[in-house]
This record gives C-alpha cells, structure tokens and sequence, in this order.
C-alpha cells in the first residue's frame, strides 16, 4: 500500500531482516503475497499505513498513582469504507483468530483513540487482518478478516478493562491473563 512493486517489497523484507531476526522470511513472503493477491485489500482504500501513534489516557479513577497509561504504537492500515474508517491490524500468529481477536481488544481499542486523535477522523471500528488464514484457500475468499462488534462509543468502557489491569499491575497484583 506504500506505492511498492511486489520484488521491491520483497527486497525491502530482505534487507530489513536484521531487525527481526526471528523472522522466517519464506513465511512471511508467502503471507505478504497471498496478502497482495487478494482483491479485498489490493482494491481497498487504505488512507494510511505504519502511522506511529503516542498518547496517554487517564489512569482508573482508584489507581493510587494518579499517573497516565501511556499509549505507544503503530497503526497497520487506516482504510475507508462505506460506512467510515476503520482501524486494521496485522497478525501474523499461529494461534486461533477468537483467541487473538480476544487478547488484541485493548490495542485495537486504544488504536481507535490514536487514530481518531492523529488524523481527526471518526474511527468506526477495528478490524484484525490474519494473513495465516490464506493457507490453503483461494485469497478472495479467505476468511482473514476478523472485525470487532464493538463501535467507537464502546471504546471508554473498553479502556475501562485496561486502566484496572493497569492499575492492578502498578498495585503490585499481576495476573497472567488479559
């Protein structure tokens, strides 16, 4: 989506594996091909990709600190539809796409807030796209993409959830779920 021929991301890929050196890049480019062949995302109109986002939210009202969430991150893809813009995150992970979208609600809530803020547009919703689910299916008919129900109205009872795990954490309460 950054105006790249398909060997020059490729090579961009390459040349910047020093920086994930856990990557496979055999798996990534079969991701990133199946990924640019389907015409659900080589149509769509994606307004921004790889936005930095960094804000900070306010801490729950109980958190004895008083001090702010900071938020830090990158924004995949901001794409317009029909309806309004949307936030979509990449997954690449081999787990099951409900427990991702699960553990992912935080970001993509916060991603919501980031992106509203930043390009000053209402944020509809989020949606993951999960490129693992290309495997073995034709790519316009895979089912990569894994929208949230939740709309930006939701978002401050979302972030609710995150400012008690925030606060728990900085209570010395850590628990090992999301």
């Amino acid at each position: 989506h950054q105006g790249m021929f398909l060997a020059d991301a490729l090579q961009h890929m390459k040349d910047n594996l020093k920086e994930y050196p856990a990557a496979d890049l055999g798996d990534a480019a079969g991701m990133f091909l199946t990924y640019a062949a389907d015409p659900r995302n080589r149509d769509a109109k994606v307004l921004y990709t790889e936005e930095p986002v960094a804000f900070s939210i306010a801490p729950h009202p109980e958190d004895k600190t008083g001090k702010p969430i900071d938020v830090i991150g990158t924004l995949d893809q901001i794409r317009e539809e029909v309806d309004g813009f949307y936030v979509y995150d990449i997954k690449t992970s081999k787990k099951n796409p409900n427990y991702i979208r699960g553990i992912s609600i935080f970001q993509q809530a916060a991603y919501c807030v980031g992106a509203a803020v930043k390009f000053k547009i209402p944020i509809v919703s989020a949606r993951l796209i999960l490129p693992r689910q290309y495997v073995g299916r034709a790519p316009g008919e895979a089912p990569v993409f894994w929208p949230y129900t939740w709309k930006f109205a939701d978002v401050e009872q979302i972030l609710m959830g995150l400012r008690v795990v925030v606060m728990n954490i900085r209570h010395g309460n850590v628990y090992h779920v999301p």
